[in-house]
Parts: structure tokens; sequence; C-alpha cells
């Protein structure tokens, strides 16, 4: 028996991409509905990571089959709008054949313009350096997250796919009339995601110039979904208390997991007292870090996000201010 997740049919498209995002669909099958539900079939093993969503109910059903095809082992992979982006210690791998690779791709994704190797990430900006393996070079390509669409500019912004269901699970968290700060923005994910649900205030910042102005045109592109205000910045992290006064926003998102603790100082400055603190970070464990950087703080919880590297994880601490 095979099993499938069940939800109304006025939440079929959101279910089909947060599944799809969470990389769990069952391919084997086909998706399909009655008068009142969709099911989508899933693979056995990921029931669990379904648990925290309610409005989700897991169910025995008998799907259609996909038409059989050739079966097709890819590497690890980002799908990034129209492009693929694979990392270059996929070729470490013994046996590896670039041309099926590249074949693989094609036949799985049949849309797809480029195929790109992530050699390694560069720079004070932390961009990707990425060389071309097969396709036409692209300049930038959209990418969609839960019904917004976002401009990706190929190596010179930081962007990473996988986090699109965190971007949500933070915009459910804020409320209408907050005022939140992005320190590091990146393209914008955490603040259009926030504005489109809410009507608060967003502040996204980034020191990359190119980040900047694809905060700008993600803004103008997904402007009809937007209930609230985003202001856009591109500065230093630890120049925003010379332009803010203490204590003005109600929530920080701190997405900089290498460096994140470095700046504890200016999320005290910038948020008020009991204001909510998403820090970032990487480690081995929830509590690889060095608790004297949390004097001030309460922590309300710690979730795992992405694995990053064999046993090594990206964390989000939840803080709440407790000083002034």
């Amino acid at each position: 028996m095979v099993i499938c997740v069940k939800v109304p049919r006025r939440r079929g498209e959101e279910a089909r991409r947060l599944l799809r995002d969470l990389g769990i669909i069952d391919k084997a099958y086909r998706i399909f509905s009655d008068n009142d539900y969709v099911y989508i079939p899933i693979r056995g093993e990921a029931v669990e990571i379904l648990s925290r969503y309610s409005w989700i109910e897991i169910v025995d059903c008998s799907p259609p089959p996909r038409r059989k095809r050739r079966t097709v082992v890819l590497p690890s992979h980002d799908l990034v709008g129209d492009v693929v982006i694979i990392r270059e210690n996929v070729f470490e791998q013994p046996g590896i054949n670039i041309d099926s690779i590249v074949s693989g791709f094609r036949e799985i994704y049949p849309g797809i313009r480029a195929i790109y190797v992530k050699t390694r990430t560069i720079g004070d900006y932390r961009v990707p350096e990425l060389r071309l393996l097969w396709g036409e070079r692209v300049e930038k390509t959209i990418r969609k997250e839960y019904g917004l669409r976002f401009v990706v500019y190929l190596g010179k912004v930081y962007y990473n796919p996988r986090l699109s269901e965190e971007h949500h699970r933070i915009a459910e968290m804020v409320k209408d009339g907050e005022r939140v700060i992005d320190v590091f923005a990146g393209i914008g994910g955490f603040s259009i995601h926030i504005a489109s649900m809410h009507d608060s205030i967003v502040i996204a910042n980034d020191l990359n110039p190119d980040a900047y102005t694809s905060i700008i045109e993600n803004i103008l592109l997904n402007k009809k979904r937007l209930r609230g205000r985003i202001g856009v910045l591109n500065m230093d992290a630890r120049s925003l208390p010379h332009y803010f006064r203490r204590g003005v926003f109600d929530r920080c998102i701190a997405n900089l997991p290498h460096n994140s603790f470095s700046f504890m100082d200016v999320y005290r400055y910038l948020l008020r007292k009991n204001g909510i603190l998403h820090l970032y970070y990487v480690g081995k464990t929830c509590d690889d870090y060095d608790a004297e950087k949390l004097e001030g703080w309460r922590l309300e919880g710690c979730s795992r996000v992405l694995d990053y590297a064999p046993y090594i994880y990206i964390y989000r601490l939840d803080l709440v201010k407790i000083e002034e």
C-alpha cells in the first residue's frame, strides 16, 4: 500500500509545493483527486517530517503509477528556476560519468537551460563560484516559493532554495503590526514572505550590492501580493545602530550561519525588550555554541533547519531579549 498526503482541494497546490520543496514526493506515482480532496503520494520514511503540519492528513492510498522509464540516479543538487547546481565533490565519487549526469538531469528536468558546478564559496558576500557543465550561460533565473517569485543572479548573490520552507515558517510566526529587521537579507526571502502574509514593516538589509538590487527587483516582482511595507538597505550590519533608535524592532532575523554570533550587540541594540531574535548558526548539535554569548537572552527553542555537511547542521535559535 502507498502512503499519501490528503488535503482539501483548495490547499492542493500549497501542499504540492511544500512536499516538492521537502523532496518527499514519491515520483513513482501520480497525484490524483476526488471531488473534495487531493492525494499526493509520498515516500514512507517521510511521514515523521510532516508531523508538525496539522492541516495535513496521512492516509493509505492507491495512486495510479507513472509510466515506467529508465531509472535515473542523480547526485545531490539544487534546482534554482530552470538551472541545476551540483557540488564539485560529486565528481570525487567512484563511477561518476559526466555524460550520464547531464543526460539524467535533462530527462528529469526537461526544461532546464543549464547545469552548473559549485566549486566553492568566495568573498565577503559568500557567493557561489559556478562552472558551467552543460547548456547556455544563464545570468539570472526565477525561483518560485509559495507562489512568490524571486530573481536569482547566479554567482552574484547567496541563495539556498532549501530555505524555502524556513522562509515561510518564520513568516507564519510574525504578527500584523510587527516591525521586523532582516539583517542579512540575501535576495529578500524572509522579508518578502513576511510582507506577503502580514501588514508589517520590514527592513531588509544586505551588504552585497547585487543582493540589494535583487531585493528591490523582487519587491517589484511580487508587489501585488504584498500586504506589508519593505524598506531596503545596503550597509554593513554593524552600521545599523547609527540609523535606528534603540529598541525600535519587535523581531530580528540573523541568517549568517558562519558568523551570526559576532553581531549580538547589534541585535541587542535594535530589538526592544522581549523582542525576538531568530539566529542561525552551524554546529554539530543544538547546544554547539558558547553559552556566554547568550547572556541577556532567553532561549525559547532550537530547531535543526538544514544539513550542512556530514554530522554538521544549520540550526535556528529562537531567543527573547530580556535586558534593556
